[in-house]
């Protein structure tokens, strides 16, 4: 099969094929699984990953939104903020 990559992709390319080539024989030929369960293997990391990306897609959309109802609120000035952080104890010990 004859796949044509873009020069930036080209090294890449190659040193997957060679991984590949590399686990198929460390898996497929030396009869550590059969063909049906590497390529189940296959699918399943690959589905593993896109779950793993959903799920910090969600987060990332999820703090977004929180952004988004926190600038609706008016921004604290500069002294307000002072006042509460030295209200908490921010400073003590800081003589």
């Amino acid at each position: 099969m004859d796949v044509t990559i873009t020069s930036p992709h080209r090294d890449s390319y190659a040193k997957l094929v060679e991984d590949l080539k590399d686990t198929i024989s460390g898996y497929i030929e030396e009869d550590a699984v059969t063909p049906s369960e590497f390529v189940g293997a296959l699918r399943q990391a690959l589905s593993e990953c896109l779950e793993w990306h959903d799920t910090r897609g969600t987060l990332l959309r999820d703090a977004q939104s929180l952004l988004g109802a926190y600038s609706a609120l008016p921004a604290p000035s500069d002294r307000q903020f002072l006042q509460e952080k030295y209200q908490a104890g921010a400073w003590k010990g800081d003589d």
